[in-house]
């Protein structure tokens, strides 16, 4: 039995036994809720653990999304760096020397960020297939794959305009 793959959040893990093999999970909320910290913040829990992950970002451009997983990468009580001081560059040295820290820590993870707008779904099937193979050669599970954010995948033509189908 497979028991899943770890959120990072252990409450939520308690109650589903993880990431299961297989299961679509839709966060859905109001626009700056927090979805896309929630999807960074649990690839780098579950990545920091060894287990592959890949990372779509639809949405957040690839300076904004990096800016905002070292800020979470670096945070230390009551000094947490903002990750618009970081795309801004307005940094102390020792902020300096912790995302330097952060960064090394970040290029050792099974963490993959595909920054892209507008793919079909057979268009992410396909980089994860890709993605799935190049972990596989380096002894690396991927385990689970975020997607941020389902309005921005592509329909295919045979459900265009009829959303519930889409999604």
């Amino acid at each position: 039995k497979d028991e899943g793959v770890p959120s990072g959040i252990p409450d939520l893990d308690g109650d589903t036994g993880g990431y299961q093999p297989g299961t679509l999970w839709i966060v859905a909320a109001r626009p700056g809720m927090g979805k896309t910290i929630y999807a960074t913040s649990s690839a780098l829990k579950v990545a920091a653990k060894g287990t592959g992950v890949l990372l779509f970002s639809l949405e957040v451009p690839e300076i904004q999304l990096t800016a905002r997983i070292l800020s979470d990468m670096s945070f230390i009580h009551r000094r947490p760096i903002p990750f618009g001081r970081i795309i801004r560059g307005a940094l102390a040295d020792d902020e300096m020397w912790r995302l330097e820290d952060a960064n090394r820590r970040l290029a050792t993870m099974p963490l993959v960020l595909d920054v892209a707008s507008r793919l079909s779904v057979s268009e992410i099937a396909a980089r994860v297939r890709a993605e799935k193979d190049a972990m596989a050669k380096r002894g690396v599970r991927l385990g689970v794959v975020f997607i941020d954010y389902l309005k921005f995948v592509k329909a295919s033509d045979r459900y265009k305009g009829q959303r519930v189908y889409e999604v």
